[in-house]
Order: structure tokens, then sequence, then C-alpha cells
């Protein structure tokens, strides 16, 4: 077994302790003050910071759809802004609260749709797309608005963020509930669901969950669309809490997602650095190229029942002969799976 080096042994030190260095750091220069402020949060102050935290917290959940699934999407900030202007002209022209807040999040789901469809149908890249879906989102909400603020009358979408008994910690708003039960939803759907592997897999190697017959494209719509919903949600507590829409809010937001999105090294958390399924039924012998991975596994998606089959034959008596046709009807199965993956890629749209 090779032993690590003192210099990796000491970097992945500082990778661990850094954040709480940097933490201790800030702490004493704070003591340092003449006039230090408490260490305890007050109860008001805690109150809102839960608060403020909703929005970025909302949106984080269907930004982490994206991250883990490979992607990126800068156009976060802008679809809030115009999902926020949406709801409150729809407030204003006599809609009712709840048709209001159903606009609001299908804007974002629409949204997230029109980009999933550029990065999984056409196989665009998605920092291109996102970043073109940021100007059109942003100068969507400025002309839908007419460059100003919108303020909608009194309804209970204000409620949502609203601070009831400041002075007290308890009761949270209502919208630091709904963020809290949406987290939960998502850890069950990344770590429970089948849709949640796919996100996973294709996060960990695309090439290996296409060949494995996953439709990865159509995967990466529901991704983007579903991460859309999230954006309008967000959307939605922006409306609520400045009671108003303001086309130029939320600039610079889609950083600060991203940002809560990341692991503490500031790398996308992919989704090779989870267990995923298909580390279950990883071939990886030494320090093979990733190509040689790929078939592997490919291999194993496509003939593994047969090869268990013959496998079980040759333990009874097997010839030599028979063990070299085996594998040779496996390898023959592999290139007829490549050839039809390829067929279905160019035959169909995702």
């Amino acid at each position: 077994m090779i032993q690590p080096r003192p210099a990796t042994r000491t970097r992945r030190l500082v990778n661990i302790l850094g954040p709480f260095l940097g933490l201790l750091l800030v702490i004493g220069f704070v003591l340092a003050q003449p006039h230090r402020p408490s260490l305890l949060p007050h109860r008001r102050k805690l109150k809102i910071i839960l608060t403020q935290t909703v929005i970025v917290a909302v949106g984080t959940l269907g930004m982490t759809l994206i991250i883990v699934s490979g992607g990126i999407d800068l156009s976060v900030g802008s679809t809030v802004a115009l999902t926020s202007v949406l709801g409150a002209t729809a407030l204003m022209k006599g809609y009712s609260p709840l048709a209001a807040l159903a606009m609001t999040i299908l804007l974002g789901g629409l949204v997230g749709l029109v980009n999933g469809l550029a990065v999984g149908g056409l196989r665009m890249m998605p920092f291109i797309v996102t970043l073109g879906m940021m100007g059109v989102a942003r100068g969507s909400a400025k002309w839908l608005s007419g460059s100003q603020t919108i303020t909608p009358p009194e309804t209970w979408i204000n409620n949502i963020m609203e601070l009831k008994e400041p002075t007290q910690l308890l009761p949270f708003p209502i919208g630091v509930w709904i963020a809290l039960g949406l987290a939960m939803l998502m850890a069950l759907v990344m770590r429970r669901t089948v849709f949640g592997r796919y996100i996973f897999a294709i996060g960990s190697n695309e090439a290996v969950t296409r060949l494995c017959g996953i439709r990865v494209g159509l995967q990466k719509a529901v991704i983007y669309s579903l991460a859309g919903l999230f954006f309008g949600m967000a959307g939605l507590m922006q409306l609520s809490r400045l009671t108003q829409g303001d086309p130029t809010v939320a600039i610079g937001l889609e950083l600060d997602i991203i940002a809560a999105g990341s692991d503490r090294r500031g790398q996308p958390e992919r989704g090779h650095r989870q267990h995923s399924w298909l580390n279950d039924r990883r071939v990886n012998h030494g320090r093979a190229s990733q190509r040689d991975e790929s078939n592997g596994l490919a291999h194993l998606c496509a003939g593994d029942h047969h090869r268990h089959r013959h496998h079980h034959r040759g333990r009874s008596g097997q010839t030599s002969t028979g063990k070299h046709e085996t594998v040779s009807r496996s390898q023959g199965r592999f290139k007829n799976a490549q050839y039809r993956s390829r067929r279905r890629q160019s035959a169909h749209f995702f």
C-alpha cells in the first residue's frame, strides 16, 4: 500500500481545518475590539437571519440538482426577478392570490424547461445557455414592469415572509418552515428515489449513463425544469418579503446560490463524489483510463446476465473453448449495444 506523502497530508489537513482557523481568526479580531458585541446572537437577529436565508435556501435546492448532474445555471437571479414581477403584475390585474402564486412558480419552471431543452436536447453548454437566459429573463422583467417597481394590493402572500413578534424567536415566518420542508423532501428524493440516482449517475459519468440505457437528454430537461420551479418559489418569497415586484432585484443572487450548492472546498458536489448506483458496478483496474472504465461498465450493462449464466455453466465442467465462445458473444453484444445507442442518439431528439 502506497503511503501518502507528508506534503499531501499537510495539504489535506489545511483543507479540513482551514474554515475553522478562519472562524477563529474572525472571533479573535472581534474580541480584540474595545466595544465588542455579544457572541451569542439576539433572538431578533436570529429570526431576521433565518428569514433572509429563505430565498437563497430555496434557490439552492434547485441549484443542487443542476450541480450534482454536472451543470450550472447563471440565470437564477434574473428568474427570481422575473417571477416576482409577474406575481405582482397578476395581483395588480385582479387575479386571485392562488392564481398569482401558481403563475409565479410555473413561470420559473418554464424558464428551466427552456434551459433544459437547450442543454439536454440540443446538447449546448449550460454556461452559455444560462448566461443568455440571464439577459433574456432580466430584460423580460423590465419590459413587463415598464422598468419600475409594481406594488400589488395587500394579500395573504405578504404574510409568507412576515416577521411576527420580531422581539421573540418564535414563531418563525411561514417561509422558513416551507424551506425546511422542501429541504427534507429533496433529501428523500435525492437519496431514496430512482430519479435521484439518475441525477448522481449523470453527474458521475454521462457517457456511461447513456450507454446503460438512460435517456440523459430527457433527464436533464426534467432536472432543469424542476430547478426552475424552485427558482419560481424563490421569486415568490422575494415578492412576499419586499411586498412588491422589482425588476432590478436579485442581481448577483446566482453567486450566493452557487456557493451554497458547492462543498467546503469550493467545488461543485458532482455525482462522482457520492455513492451512486454506478459505483457498485464499476470496473476499475489500477489506473485504467476513463475510456476503459466506461467500456467495462457498458459491458456489464449489456451482457451481465449472459456472462453470469455462462459462468455458472463453466463451474459445472465448461471447456476452455466454451469459455472463449462466451467471451466472444459478450463482446458482440457489447458492440451491438454501442451501435443501438448511437442509432438512438441520432434518431431521437433526446
